[in-house]
C-alpha cells in the first residue's frame, strides 16, 4: 500500500470546485486564480483536523505553480530547522524568478522560546516581514 492509496489522499479534492467550503471563501480564491497576475497575501488557516486546511493549501500551491517548501512544523519545530530550511529557501531566488510559497502545517507546534532567547516563532515573524516581496506563507493551525 502506498501513500496515494489512502482514501484521504485518493479522494482529496483536486480543485476549488471540488471542495465543500464557504461560498465566500471559494469566490475569494477563484477571483485570485482568475486574475492575470495571481498573488495571495500571507494566510492563516485555522480549524479542526480534517476541515480542509491542507487541501486548500495544496490547491493554492497547484494553481499558482510557485516554487514551494512544505514543512510539518510539529515535527520540525525548532529554530535551527527554521534557519536551515525556511530561511535558506526564502533567501534564494526562485528558479523562474517568480514568487515562492512556504506552507507550514501544524504551525501551532513551532517553538515559542529558545535557550538563547530566540524562538522559531520570532524567527518566522521576522522572516515574513523581510521576505514579503518574493515569498508568501500559508500557516495551518489546529489551535490558535
Amino acid at each position: 500500500m502506498t501513500y496515494s492509496d489512502l482514501y484521504v489522499e485518493k479522494y482529496r479534492p483536486q480543485s476549488l470546485d471540488e471542495m465543500v467550503i464557504d461560498p465566500g471563501i471559494k469566490a475569494y480564491f477563484q477571483e485570485i486564480f482568475d486574475s492575470d497576475n495571481p498573488v495571495i497575501p500571507n494566510l492563516l488557516f485555522r480549524g479542526k483536523p480534517g476541515g480542509g486546511k491542507t487541501t486548500l493549501a495544496k490547491i493554492i500551491q497547484k494553481k499558482l505553480g510557485w516554487e514551494t517548501l512544505i514543512l510539518n512544523a510539529s515535527e520540525e519545530n525548532g529554530v535551527d530547522t527554521m534557519r536551515d530550511k525556511v530561511v535558506s529557501f526564502c533567501q534564494t531566488m526562485s528558479i523562474d524568478g517568480g514568487m515562492k510559497l512556504v506552507i507550514l502545517e501544524e504551525a501551532d507546534g513551532l517553538s515559542s522560546s529558545g535557550g538563547n532567547g530566540s524562538s522559531a516563532q520570532e524567527l518566522l515573524k521576522n522572516l515574513i516581514e523581510t521576505s514579503s516581496k518574493y515569498v508568501r506563507f500559508i500557516l495551518l493551525v489546529n489551535n490558535i
